[in-house]
């Protein structure tokens, strides 16, 4: 239910995003400790790449500042920035599963081989501030299915790439709790699920639920380790 003379127009829809914003800094703390160990490549690409790490939690704030502030006002700038932060989330997922598959590169004809954080580093800030702005000029539903289909490819790839170990349990949860969660938006949508005035609004439940995603995908690149 719509409260117009509210601060929070939708209040369940708004306060579900603070899970969003507890995971941002649960993983913006988890990549200051990682930067103050200095851990290897071995222990996994995620942890030795902090700035992956904080990037993401950064963009889990933001998303959940943005969601919180569109289902707050329902205004058409609170919903450019909602739509901004998922593109945000969703191409750091997809920054995850690049570096983990492809950490260094080697530069042709030189045989000099850097890491490849800094350039995914600036491609995820561009992208996020680059979607945010022309939000309007695309179609989330065409420019998520691609940016998906990056994520598993190489989050697959990433799993079978040898002298790597990773807990394929928390893959699988990640997908099961994306269709999960695709499932209850539907049938929020066809008013199916709740009634207006219930205290688990189906979106906010999607919030959680998605928020797993996160989670789970974030869970899954932090259990890899690497054979000397």
């Amino acid at each position: 239910r719509v409260y117009p003379d509210s601060v929070f127009r939708t209040r369940m829809n708004t306060w579900s995003n603070l899970c969003y914003i507890l995971f941002g800094f649960y993983a913006i703390a988890l990549a200051i400790n990682d930067r103050k160990k200095g851990l290897s490549l071995e222990r996994g690409y995620l942890a030795h790449v902090p700035i992956q790490s904080f990037l993401f939690g950064v963009s889990g704030i933001y998303l959940g500042l943005g969601s919180g502030f569109f289902h707050a006002s329902l205004t058409r700038y609170g919903q450019q920035c909602d739509v901004g932060g998922m593109y945000a989330t969703m191409i750091c997922m997809g920054a995850l599963a690049i570096g983990s598959w492809l950490p260094r590169v080697e530069v042709p004809w030189t045989r000099r081989i850097f890491q490849s954080w800094p350039l995914i580093a600036v491609i995820v800030v561009y992208g996020a501030l680059y979607f945010t702005y022309y939000k309007w000029d695309y179609s989330f539903g065409k420019v998520s299915t691609y940016l998906s289909g990056i994520l598993f490819i190489f989050a697959g790839a990433s799993l079978i790439q040898p002298g790597k170990y990773l807990q394929i349990r928390w893959f699988i949860a990640a997908f099961g709790s994306i269709i999960l969660g695709s499932k209850i938006r539907d049938l929020d949508i066809q008013d199916r699920f709740t009634n207006p005035d219930s205290f688990f609004q189906g979106h906010a439940v999607w919030h959680l639920i998605s928020c797993l995603l996160y989670v789970f995908m974030f869970l899954y690149f932090r259990s890899e380790e690497r054979e000397r």
